[in-house]
């Protein structure tokens, strides 16, 4: 093998390793598991808060997008956390002007508070609608109260920032997955990696 051979497979390998091995390149597709392991908490203030949301048919059949169950379905969405926390859930449009909020408020601030690892399904059923809709439901979590928001235009634009913050190894500090296939375990995984505030903006349609 000639000496400009063996130094572009080496260049090759430093390459491939190199997208592989890179903090957070794991984590950008690792929500799941992030999920599952150790959670924030006041103890461990910087470990992954997340959460995790699926959707339900009449039936009781399992989607991990309320889209899958096809439109005209009615579908009820369910969500937990892997730690103690503060949910609030909007349903909107794309102006995000108004919004109804589907969680109740509790006390002072907003946000329902839900234990980890418990199913928590989120009051009303949502129809799934036809293709070009302009429904969205909005999720933001925290571990404390006083970090939720009181308006859906308030979600929207937290969101927003959230899902555009970046952590210390350079990757997105918010990170998701979807399985569609692990039997009690479907459902789209949203994770911050450095225990800030997972939030998500859904499009219900097709």
């Amino acid at each position: 093998m000639s000496s400009g051979v063996r130094l572009a497979l080496s260049v090759l390998v430093s390459v491939v390793l190199a997208v592989f091995l890179t903090p957070g390149a794991e984590a950008q597709s690792g929500a799941k598991a992030l999920f599952y392991g150790p959670a924030g908490s006041t103890a461990n203030p910087t470990a992954p808060v997340g959460i995790q949301y699926w959707f339900e048919n009449e039936q009781g059949t399992r989607f991990a997008q309320a889209r899958d169950a096809g439109v005209g379905a009615r579908v009820r969405m369910h969500i937990q956390s892997n730690t103690e926390g503060f949910l609030t859930v909007w349903m909107t449009d794309r102006s995000h002007e108004t919004g109804i909020e589907l969680t109740p408020i509790q006390g002072q601030w907003a946000g329902s508070l839900m234990e980890p690892r418990r199913d928590y399904a989120v009051p009303g059923e949502m129809t799934v609608p036809d293709a070009g809709s302009d429904t969205r439901v909005l999720i933001l979590f925290a571990r404390s109260q006083t970090e939720q928001v009181r308006t859906a235009a308030q979600a929207h634009e937290k969101i927003r920032r959230l899902s555009a913050a970046v952590a210390r190894d350079g990757g997105l500090a918010i990170v998701q997955e979807t399985d569609t296939l692990t039997p009690g375990q479907v459902g789209t995984y949203v994770v911050h990696r450095a225990g800030a505030q997972p939030g998500v903006e859904i499009e219900i349609g097709q």
